[in-house]
């Protein structure tokens, strides 16, 4: 009995020890091979990565066209003021040679340009930049050299030419803001295309197919706009929307991103910074009175629902409700002369 155990596996020694041994060896030299596999696979997973995010040219024609189609569906109904000497919409498209109608808002923390700007952003042809100047956090940009930075990046926003502006495009890209907020038309681009949304190339081309583009800022006075109201070559509208200062502050005062820099926290600076804009826009008025209004924000939601029953960007519409007066600006110094 044990004889014959011994035989039968003898025999299966035999038979399978061969296949065994051959076995252990492509697993040792899999292990060892395991390494250079990972480099590998990390070279090809970087390789498709960088292919991922550059757009192809069929790709890239594909996503223009297809937000095209959209933006003519939009305005299928769309109609034209009686005032407005504009009559078609290629007049206002820059890929057609046209000038874009451009909205910027001027305003102050806390004083509901984000409720306007979002009015101005109702139509869906509408392309927004939402505080381009975010990367300054809670500082006035009011002369140089940050002034004339600001001249350049806000040159080459309203000329949609993306070619020389990195580091705002890496500011956006880090925090993804200008895409999650508010820029509707490129968010649903980028929920697909990633990182590709942030390409010069592809902005250059994309932000030229609307008619209609507005910008709220908070972070740059007045007086730095004039160059570009001044130039022909804009088809430009700014507001200057202003709000009761103790409104303002007592709003600010709850916020802990505010309490940072003085240029938010101390009332003077703020107080400085609308008279200084007062100024400016008693000077505006004159100089383009069609072109250039100051708005008073409201002092409820209701009375933003009662002026904007129907929102639209039609600049001429947007004038009907509180024109400010010299008491907002001049109170200033006056309501926080004890602070």
């Amino acid at each position: 009995m044990l004889k014959s155990w011994l035989a039968r596996n003898a025999i299966f020694k035999a038979k399978y020890t061969k296949w065994a041994f051959l076995a252990l060896l492509a697993i040792v030299s899999f292990i060892s091979l395991l390494p250079l596999t990972r480099k590998y696979t990390i070279v090809l997973n970087s390789s498709t990565k960088e292919v991922h995010n550059t757009w192809t040219g069929e790709e890239l024609l594909d996503t223009l066209d297809a937000e095209r189609k959209r933006i003519q569906s939009a305005l299928v109904n769309f109609t034209f003021p009686t005032e407005s000497s504009t009559r078609s919409i290629k007049e206002l498209l820059l890929e057609e040679g046209g000038a874009q109608h451009m909205t910027i808002i001027i305003s102050y923390w806390r004083s509901g340009s984000t409720f306007l700007g979002d009015i101005l952003n109702s139509h869906p042809a509408t392309v927004y930049f939402y505080e381009p100047f975010k990367s300054y956090r809670a500082q006035q940009i009011r002369s140089p050299p940050h002034s004339e930075e600001a001249y350049q990046l806000l040159t080459q926003l309203l000329n949609s030419n993306y070619s020389d502006t990195e580091a705002y495009l890496e500011f956006e890209k880090n925090r993804n803001s200008f895409v999650k907020q508010k820029n509707i038309p490129l968010h649903r681009v980028c929920k697909h295309k990633g990182a590709k949304c942030f390409e010069p190339h592809f902005l250059s081309q994309f932000m030229k197919l609307y008619p209609f583009m507005v910008m709220k800022i908070t972070r740059l006075r007045l007086s730095l706009i004039e160059p570009f109201l001044i130039s022909l070559r804009y088809n430009l509208r700014v507001i200057l929307l202003v709000r009761d200062p103790r409104g303002i502050m007592t709003s600010r005062s709850h916020h802990a991103w505010c309490n940072k820099d003085p240029d938010c926290a101390q009332p003077l600076h703020t107080c400085s910074d609308m008279i200084a804009d007062y100024a400016t826009a008693i000077r505006f008025s004159e100089m383009f009175p069609k072109r250039f209004m100051i708005l008073r924000g409201p002092r409820t939601i209701g009375d933003f629902r009662r002026y904007f029953r129907e929102p639209t960007i039609e600049y001429n519409r947007v004038a009907k409700y509180w024109i400010a007066d010299e008491v907002t600006f001049r109170g200033c110094f006056v309501q926080f002369s004890g602070d």
